[in-house]
């Protein structure tokens, strides 16, 4: 069941095909100094690079696909300045979707809204907030200080984030690196987290695997399967929770699933 779940993202992921059939491209550049270190860009398809920018401006550098019977040739990306934040919309019916790069300054917060999304930002943005509301994607973020995502369907690799948040309902998580907070609420996943040391995972899903790989030794551990396995250092429940501590239990781990499994290994 949970594979048929995870089809449609993966449909929606591969296929760009399905917005940019019958488009032609206009490229177009922005700089744009924004407001309170706040910025917004929403669209309705998008394939987007995250780049770090050199200076404290954001720059756009956007291959626009516009439909091919339009008239359109020239693109001009024009920002608005809307209570504490600068947003970019490239929302006009003639366009289908975007592809390119977004530079951003660090320790900017960024919201990105866009339907359908592959976003890949693997600079180093250690003091920036990302969050990314889409509906079906493909994100693969590292070195940032907090990204959250909300969306339906997701294939969600995270690296080296400080605090991750994921409201997904359906797809497959991979989260490594160093980390503090991971929070998951999701209905049909699989989760995979790889780590050395950390300080709260929180995950709650209908049906899922979870699995959790960390070398820290001091964890307090609550692990709930309705209907399933759950498994502390080979240590087994079926049907129920289980709690271990190990070490001082300074760093908490709450996974819960109605259907599945959830496997938690500290060991060397």
């Amino acid at each position: 069941e949970m594979s048929a779940s995870l089809v449609g993202s993966e449909m929606c992921i591969r296929d760009r095909s399905n917005w940019d059939i019958n488009a032609k491209s206009i490229h177009t550049t922005k700089t744009i100094t924004i407001k309170n270190n706040k910025f917004q860009f929403q669209t309705t398809n998008g394939n987007l690079d995250i780049k770090r920018s050199v200076d404290n401006n954001v720059k756009l550098d956007l291959n626009v696909r516009v439909k091919e019977d339009s008239d359109i040739k020239k693109y001009d990306i024009n920002e608005q300045n809307e209570n504490d934040l600068t947003k970019v919309d490239i929302d006009e019916n003639y366009v289908k979707g975007v592809e390119g790069t977004l530079f951003i300054p660090d320790g900017a917060d960024v919201n990105i809204v866009i339907d359908n999304l592959n976003i890949n930002s693997r600079d180093n943005l250690t003091d920036t907030v990302l969050n990314i509301d889409a509906k079906n994607g493909k994100f693969t973020v590292s070195n940032v200080a907090h990204l959250g995502i909300q969306a339906f369907n997701g294939d969600v690799r995270v690296n080296d984030v400080k605090d991750t948040s994921l409201k997904v309902d359906n797809g497959k998580f991979n989260i490594a690196g160093n980390m503090e907070n991971v929070d998951v609420n999701m209905k049909n996943a699989s989760v995979d987290i790889d780590n050395s040391t950390f300080k709260n995972i929180n995950i709650d899903g209908n049906n899922g695997a979870v699995r959790v790989n960390t070398k820290d030794n001091n964890i307090d551990a609550n692990l709930t399967c309705n209907m399933g396995e759950c498994n502390f250092n080979g240590e087994k429940i079926n049907r129920g929770t289980l709690t271990k501590t190990t070490g001082n239990g300074s760093n908490k781990i709450k996974a819960s699933v109605d259907i599945g499994s959830v496997r938690v290994n500290s060991q060397e």
